[in-house]
């Protein structure tokens, strides 16, 4: 194996080990008071967090491992999957905020993105990929780390100190960040946006 591929099989697993730890993590975390509007929706983030750390790992073996058409279409599907309870979470942190526009049939317009990318492009993996990342994963991260800052603004009980605010705030920047990362900077492909940011 080239030593840029072991670079990149070690990048893919210790990524995927993170996603995996913060999904545990919050699953394994005591429930929030009943009177926390997180309490009913932050098992969407640790689900993102476990989905994505798998999508991760078959990153992980397809470098290892080497092109494998149903490695491909596995990956096909867990990706956007992976990205779907990120994007929900997002949509119901800001349902409060953005109202009709945060409804639930909302979903449907980017999942069809996804599939109409899907059927144009003859089944592309890359092609797929992509949508996944502009469709769901940068919706989805900006509408998260947009309703964690203004969530570490709300007046709930239990966001009483300085420390839970600048947590909030942070994490919220964090998913800003990685919305830009993961939903602009993509792979390079021939489509227009894609030539210039990767």
């Amino acid at each position: 194996m080239a030593a840029w591929a072991t670079d990149m099989a070690l990048i893919y697993f210790v990524y995927g080990a993170a996603f995996l730890f913060l999904g545990v993590s919050i699953l394994r975390q005591p429930r929030l008071a009943h009177d926390c509007r997180l309490a009913g929706i932050i098992p969407l983030l640790g689900l993102f967090g476990l989905l994505h750390g798998v999508n991760e790992w078959l990153d992980f073996l397809r470098v290892i491992r080497g092109g494998d058409p149903l490695l491909d279409a596995v990956r096909t599907v867990v990706l956007p999957v992976s990205f779907l309870p990120l994007l929900e979470f997002g949509r119901r942190l800001m349902q409060p905020r953005l109202s009709r526009w945060t409804a639930p049939w909302m979903l449907a317009l980017p999942l069809g993105v996804v599939g109409a990318t899907a059927i144009a492009s003859n089944l592309s993996v890359e092609h797929t990929l992509l949508a996944s990342r502009y469709a769901l994963a940068l919706p989805g991260g900006l509408l998260t780390g947009a309703g964690l800052l203004q969530y570490a603004r709300t007046a709930e009980p239990w966001v009483d100190t300085r420390r839970v605010r600048i947590m909030l705030a942070t994490t919220g920047t964090a998913f800003i960040l990685y919305a830009v990362l993961a939903g602009l900077v993509v792979p390079p492909l021939d489509v227009p946006l894609a030539r210039h940011l990767n």
